[in-house]
């Protein structure tokens, strides 16, 4: 009798600061728990030992370490879910142990890998194959064909490395019935109080296209998750004494859904012991949409605002309203709700006056939570395929950060993202303003990068 064939999946987590390893709910490999439901389906289970790297690897250890853990337990296929923030590292870990298992079989997935899988399979010859898109179809059938020895060609959205080539089979538009994957929660894919935080996908797509985002490409058609399983995903993580929750949705908000999606978590989280975060629309927010957030014990609520520049906001497909902004955030507020927004520096349009509006406009309305966040011209983006109209110079390689567009120099780029985190750093510890930070009108119209320069420490722009 065969012996079962062994998998590794790993998925290595967020070590620096700028890409937010402050947030633990980043580091739960969901998507891995996926695959594994995908193999579940597909009745894979009984000819496959699967294990998923350990959040004690895959966060704290160090490159050898990691490495020895996975050859330790002889897998004869490794997976990867790649992202901007751990690509290279990614790529670094799988060399190694090819080159100590020659005979290993590496395959990658995820956004970073979908959209770069040409360049990685004809750079990186230790990669065996790469997996597009949603991979619950995909991957089991990859394996399936290992299984019985045969050349995993033409399977939909895979491109895998042959002896003379590399062929790419046509993308697999998306998984048409996500409810037929069982959940690697409840089935113990994913160990749910190993990580310290529940992440619940309660639906894929997004009707918003935002051209900075990928999102919107990944997930092209919106398909939701059943509600009876998302209440027994919370009851199971109250359990295991979980204390806090990610709602991943892109918007969680949407009219119609909102309240059945609040109703079903309250019943899940019955005790109120397992305090949820998401992201929301502003011009979405009613009375009513913060009393289900607060019945749903949803206690931190991210908005994006990105800027307070609509010349700029045109340019990346988005819309803002002052007066339903200030109504949603004093809404939320109100129920006893905490709100967070993001900016984005590097943006086009924007120039430094605009940021400083926009930082202007948040701190009257009392924000105290801000984050900002630089540019990132993002593979597969609508922005990346206009970089070139819009004058967008940006790193070409993870993490894909704005270099200067046309309203920023190179200089000014740096600027005003340090003088944004100041001035953040300076509110969320209580310090008083300093006016020595402030950039005069008259310099900002003039760009004097030198004067404004002179006035901010560069080495508070991290914080």
């Amino acid at each position: 009798m065969r012996k079962p064939m062994r998998l590794m999946l790993c998925q290595l987590g967020v070590q620096y600061r700028s890409f937010g390893s402050g947030q633990p709910h980043l580091s739960v490999p969901l998507a891995l728990g996926y695959l594994v439901s995908g193999l579940d389906a597909a009745g894979l289970l009984q000819s496959c030992r699967v294990k998923i790297l350990g959040p004690d690897f895959s966060l704290y250890a160090a490159d050898a370490a990691i490495i020895s853990e996975i050859l330790k337990y002889r897998p004869a296929v490794v997976g990867f879910s790649c992202y901007c923030w751990n690509i290279r590292r990614t790529l670094f870990i799988a060399s190694g142990l090819k080159a100590q298992q020659p005979d290993i079989f590496i395959v990658l997935g995820g956004p970073e890998a979908t959209e770069n899988s040409g360049d990685i399979l004809s750079k990186h010859p230790y990669i065996s194959a790469v997996v597009r898109g949603e991979g619950e179809e995909a991957f089991p059938r990859l394996i399936a064909r290992l299984l019985e020895d045969n050349l995993p060609v033409g399977i939909p959205g895979l491109s895998i490395r042959l002896p003379d080539a590399v062929h790419h089979s046509p993308q697999l538009a998306y998984v048409t019935d996500i409810g037929r994957y069982p959940s690697p929660y409840e089935k113990g894919y994913l160990d749910i109080g190993r990580y310290g935080s529940l992440n619940i996908e309660t639906v894929r797509g997004c009707i918003f296209h935002c051209d900075y985002c990928y999102y919107p490409k990944q997930f092209t058609r919106i398909r939701a998750f059943d509600l009876d399983r998302l209440k027994r995903e919370v009851k199971l993580a109250a359990k295991a004494g979980i204390s806090k929750g990610y709602l991943m949705d892109p918007v969680f908000n949407l009219p119609g859904r909102v309240g059945p999606l609040c109703r079903a978590i309250a019943d899940g989280n019955e005790q109120g012991q397992i305090s949820f975060q998401t992201e929301a629309r502003a011009e979405l927010i009613r009375r009513e949409t913060a009393e289900l957030f607060y019945l749903a014990n949803i206690r931190s609520v991210e908005i994006g605002l990105q800027t307070t520049n609509r010349a700029a906001l045109r340019h990346i497909n988005r819309t803002f309203s002052p007066g339903s902004f200030s109504r949603a955030v004093e809404t939320l507020q109100k129920a006893g709700i905490h709100v967070r927004v993001g900016i984005i520096t590097g943006l086009p349009g924007d120039r430094i006056i605009d940021v400083e509006h926009t930082l202007d406009f948040l701190m009257e309305l009392g924000i105290e939570d801000i984050q900002c966040f630089l540019l990132q011209v993002l593979p597969g983006t609508r922005l990346r395929a206009r970089a070139g109209e819009l004058g967008l110079v940006y790193m070409p390689e993870p993490p894909y950060y704005i270099i200067q567009n046309r309203e920023l120099s190179e200089e000014e780029i740096h600027l005003v993202y340090s003088y944004a985190r100041k001035r953040i750093r300076l509110l969320s510890h209580k310090e008083p303003y300093s006016p020595d930070l402030t950039m005069g009108r008259a310099e900002v119209g003039l760009y004097g990068v030198n004067s404004i320069s002179s006035r901010i420490d560069d080495s508070g722009g991290g914080g």
